[in-house]
């Protein structure tokens, strides 16, 4: 019965990106969760997507983020952060570089997401731009200017 509610609970920390309730769960004992095969035999992809998960979320907000506060916040040492960032790199899920001399991560401000959202303003402001002009254009027929 205690094993069916920490399943649940991991259920519920995995779908809501808790990576420190996942931890709890998996590394208590009294939970027995790493006595089921199955979970244990997908344990560490289920570990690794939570936390590619976790990772893309914190560094969204971020221009530049010590590794080592990425590593705090995944509570995983800064080689395995590296290797979720690689990952995350390569699939194109973030666009950043990675400075591991100094310890940063240097987000990229021209990412996808970015591109995609001014492209969406600019076609916003040339629309504007149009009606205005026809505003105008209309408004001048009706009130010539003065000669």
């Amino acid at each position: 019965q205690l094993i069916h509610g920490a399943m649940a609970n991991l259920r519920t920390a995995f779908e809501q990106n808790d990576i420190g309730t996942v931890d709890k769960l998996t590394t208590n004992a009294s939970y027995k969760i790493l006595s089921d095969p199955f979970i244990r035999t997908y344990l560490q992809d289920l570990l690794r997507n939570i936390r590619l998960q976790v990772l893309q979320n914190t560094i969204r907000p971020y221009r530049c983020v010590r590794l080592q506060f990425l590593a705090t916040e995944l509570n995983v040492e800064s080689e395995e952060v590296i290797s979720l960032l690689v990952q995350l790199i390569l699939d194109e899920k973030i666009a950043a570089k990675i400075d591991g001399t100094a310890g940063f991560l240097h987000v990229d401000a021209s990412s996808k997401e970015e591109a995609m959202r001014f492209a969406s303003l600019k076609k916003w402001v040339d629309s504007f731009e149009r009606i205005h002009t026809g505003l105008l254009g209309k408004l001048n027929q009706m009130n010539p200017p003065p000669v």
